[in-house]
């Protein structure tokens, strides 16, 4: 029995053994489907099979048994990635290399380069070298187990593991080389904060308190339950930057690791869990790094850099690797629901004062110069993003056709329109962001310019036609960037007028359907498709948007999403779904072509469509009396902007038996420093029925204020007096902005009282902003909405109310709600005056930036957007898409409820 046991255990040694020497020990473990075939690795690789290649008994395992974690992609056998690999000895300082003594024909040769390391390779024929396979080369904290994700959806590549630098390993001619790189100031900070945690096992923070106990003690962050943003840890992240580089040369440690991984042949380099990686080299040594990190040329060390903070984006450049003979599943690239193994700490700011930012830039300028990042905590500078970054819709997502509303597919581009397109910009020298800072804001000064922006997928459908390309994300604005859908909008239209233009549209199958297409065109903003379709195909003006065609619209979207072959659904973002109609936009049913064309705002596609004589509805009304409604959205035909005079009111409201002399504030501060605009650009009225609102303003598609609207016992419950007894040391989290994780911020990093939030909070993280409280539970409020009498009120204006989301919120001077939209909404103001800016659906924008930051600069066109005075007490009423932003005049408090029609 023994004899036997014995001797399995030999036969099965052997076989490991052999499968290991032969195909690496990610063999082993992946290899379970035995008709895959592997490719030889290089030595130190770990190869992983793209997800379309495997079935999903081999995917659950593959995930099962590959784990990724901070400091590297190990396997659970547990064995080095790297065969014959011995262990690391503690305290070994790695050899510094110069760039001229390494082995050259381990380099892919680039002979064409492009910006931001972006190149194509030749030979000396100048004939492109094929690069048909990819390989990964991990950098530790630069969101690698994000991009692993990402990868494995679309394509097979190997992996150099964190530790192993990548000429040690090995590149070959036929590998396409991709690499990561992030904001020096940011990689200290995460990885500080993620080896300061007391559960890391291994890392520079580990191998420091082996070493160096008493370092450690003093370095090492504390209270991870903050962000690790009390003074002390601070100071301590501070010193730890210059305890980490080099005494005597201007050396970081982020800048050892990166000639350790790129420009070293060192086979037991290790730049992971070394803490003295730096700091043990000799002068001349560390002296002769910085100098081969000064000469080394980037382009050369990759084909292709990804940087952290435009992940998204920059996979898209795997179009170039595509070019080179690689093979890519575009369809399956999708957005990722992986994590990015952020570390958890307070935001950049808090951590880099002056000093610190200098001292980074001393260390490290090198990475900061060569990856054009020209600020602590920034994002790289628009020279060095590459121009596969661009949005280029005629090459990278072509529009489909065919008869049962077709399925995104790759294809020849179709041939250029003469409209801009986002290629042309950047030949002319425009920053390829700049697109988001359309109408009216194209001209506006301060805009950011070391900021780029992640992307995300846009559509749009019309009949046979449905079109996407790749645009800015709004849900990474942050708090210094702005989107415009008006050139999202200008760039789809080109696309789907494209595709239409090759169509039969005069075919029985499309007559039939020319109603909805137009309503698609619309209510999806394409003025110059809409205009394609008035001539081509007979509609119905004044036939009626029904429950029966908003059933079929959603239908179809959920056919072309589900059938988009794999595109992750989160990533889809639609201009006609976010501005146009959704499920929940009941507004719409019931309104005829020519009204829901006023109500988008867009001139061209109006005047398309219809004479201004025409009459558009049951009462008699025409085009023009539409349009020359005081607050009509179609600002090019309305009559020049109007406004009605508000003036500040003297009245007096008693409360508790306490008579308050201003009426708006009832004991709250009313000091502000924005100026006062006490007017409004669309219609005020004293009272309103549910008829008139109907008529006057929805069928219309104009927003409308209601003063003293507001039952007096509701402000009365909101007086400073009352408040403070209840909430007096009750703290809140405040933010930027109304929910600052829907454009990629976080919320201040301390809590406030009310008192503190009336004058002004102010945190680091956000620096001068005056933060305010924006939440779902009432929070200072003494009743919850519905039990209130204003909503009862509410409610016999609009009986047919279906509330879908609510907003109690405060806070002192200058805050208030950054631009955006959303559905049909109405917003009660019990306490202070508010400033109010609107803008028609067609111009409509989401931004990260407080309100009183975005409006405080010159080149904004004023006379697109509409402005009004909101005094306590006043009701306002805004349509379906509608833009909007909110400022207080000193402290506000108010509801505000987005909702839709009961059916």
């Amino acid at each position: 029995m023994v004899r036997a046991c014995f001797g399995l255990l030999v036969g099965a040694t052997w076989v490991a053994l052999v499968l290991y020497t032969q195909a690496g020990p990610i063999s082993v473990i992946a290899g379970f489907s035995r008709d895959i075939a592997f490719p030889p690795l290089v030595e130190g690789r770990e190869h992983v099979r793209s997800s379309t290649e495997l079935d999903a008994e081999a995917s659950d395992a593959l995930k099962a048994e590959i784990v990724v974690e901070d400091r590297g992609v190990v396997s659970l056998a547990g064995r080095s990635s790297l065969p014959g690999s011995q262990p690391e000895e503690s305290g070994k300082v790695p050899e510094p290399v110069s760039e001229e003594a390494q082995p050259q024909d381990q380099i892919p040769s680039q002979s064409s380069v492009l910006a931001g390391g972006l190149q194509t390779s030749s030979d000396t024929s100048g004939r492109k070298q094929r690069k048909s396979q990819l390989a990964y080369a991990r950098f530790p904290k630069t969101g690698s187990r994000y991009v692993l994700s990402r990868l494995r959806k679309v394509t097979q590549f190997s992996v150099i593991p964190e530790k192993k630098a990548v000429r040690a390993v090995g590149v070959a001619a036929h590998e396409f080389l991709l690499g990561s790189v992030r904001n020096p100031c940011t990689s200290y900070l995460s990885l500080w904060a993620f080896q300061s945690e007391a559960s890391r096992r291994a890392g520079v923070m580990v191998n420091l308190r082996k070493h160096d106990p008493e370092a450690y003690q003093r370095l090492a962050g504390r209270n991870s339950a903050n962000g690790f943003t009390s003074p002390e840890d601070v100071n301590r992240f501070r010193n730890w930057i210059k305890f980490m580089g080099h005494a005597d040369v201007q050396l970081g440690l982020l800048s050892g690791r990166f000639h350790g991984k790129y420009l070293s042949r060192d086979r037991d380099m290790d730049i992971l869990d070394n803490a003295f990686l730096v700091r043990g080299l000799s002068k001349e040594a560390a002296a002769e790094t910085a100098k081969a990190l000064q000469t080394a040329s980037v382009s050369e060390l990759a084909d292709c850099w990804l940087h952290t903070e435009s992940l998204d984006a920059d996979l898209t450049r795997l179009e170039n690797f595509e070019s080179l003979g690689g093979q890519v599943h575009w369809p399956s690239l999708g957005i990722s629901s992986s994590g990015r193994g952020e570390s958890q700490h307070g935001g950049c700011e808090t951590f880099f004062d002056e000093a610190t930012a200098k001292l980074v830039f001393e260390l490290d300028g090198s990475l900061f110069e060569k990856f054009g990042y020209d600020t602590c905590c920034g994002h790289p500078r628009p020279a060095s993003v590459p121009a596969a970054e661009l949005v280029q819709p005629q090459a990278d997502l072509p529009a489909t056709s065919t008869l049962a509303w077709p399925v995104l597919s790759r294809g020849p581009a179709p041939a250029p329109q003469p409209l801009q397109t986002e290629h042309d910009m950047a030949a002319s020298g425009v920053h390829p962001d700049s697109w988001a800072w359309g109408d009216p804001f194209a001209n506006a000064v301060g805009r950011p310019t070391d900021h780029t922006m992640q992307g995300a997928l846009w559509d749009a459908s019309v009949g046979p036609c449905y079109v996407k390309v790749m645009g800015p994300n709004e849900r990474k604005l942050l708090t210094v960037n702005l989107l415009t859908l008006s050139s999202i909008r200008r760039v789809l239209d080109d696309r789907v007028l494209t595709c239409l233009e090759k169509e039969n549209l005069a075919g029985a199958a499309w007559l039939s359907k020319a109603n909805l297409m137009m309503f698609q065109c619309i209510l999806s903003g394409l003025p110059r498709t809409c205009s394609y379709l008035a001539k081509m195909l007979p509609f119905e003006k004044l036939k009626a948007f029904t429950e029966e065609d908003a059933r079929i619209f959603e239908e179809q979207r959920e056919a072309q999403h589900l059938s988009g072959r794999g595109y992750a659904r989160k990533s889809h973002l639609s201009v006609l779904g976010l501005t146009g109609f959704r499920r929940q936009w009941t507004h719409v049913i019931g309104r005829n072509a020519l009204q829901l064309a006023v109500w988008m705002g867009d001139a061209d596609i109006l005047q398309s469509l219809s004479p201004m004589s025409e009459t558009i509805d049951a009462e008699g009304r025409t085009v023009l009396d539409y349009v020359r409604a005081l607050g009509s959205p179609v600002l090019k035909l309305a009559l020049p902007k109007q406004s009605l005079p508000r003036p500040r009111s003297q009245q007096t409201l008693r409360c508790d038996g306490q008579d308050f002399s201003s009426a708006t504030h009832l004991g709250w501060t009313e000091a502000t420093t924005w100026p006062h605009y006490e007017a409004c650009d669309f219609e005020v009225v004293d009272s309103l029925t549910e008829e008139e609102l109907r008529s006057r303003f929805v069928d219309m598609g104009r927003p409308v204020l209601v003063r003293n609207f507001a039952a007096v016992e509701d402000r009365c419950a909101l007086a400073k007096s009352r408040v403070m007894q209840e909430h007096r040391f009750e703290r809140f989290n405040l933010g930027p902005i109304a929910y600052p994780q829907l454009i990629g911020a976080k919320p201040c990093e301390k809590t406030f009282t009310v008192e503190e939030a009336e004058q002004g909070a102010r945190c680091f993280r956000h620096g001068n902003t005056s933060n305010y409280y924006a939440s779902h539970s009432p929070g200072i409020f003494s009743k919850q909405l519905t039990e209130t009498e204003t909503f009862a009120k509410v409610k016999k204006l609009i009986p047919r109310i279906n509330q879908m989301s609510k907003q109690y919120f405060w806070g002192g001077d200058r805050s208030g709600a950054a631009l955006h939209y959303h559905v049909a909404a109405f917003n009660v103001l019990f306490i202070g005056e508010k400033e109010w800016y609107v803008t028609p659906p067609y111009l409509a924008a989401r931004s990260g930036i407080p309100t009183y930051e975005l409006f405080d600069r010159s080149g904004i066109s004023m006379d697109h957007i509409f402005r009004c005075t909101q005094y306590a007490g006043d009701l306002v009423l805004l349509p379906d898409g509608w833009g909007h932003a909110t400022l207080n005049h000193g402290f506000g408090v108010g509801i505000g409820v987005l909702y839709n029609l009961q059916k």
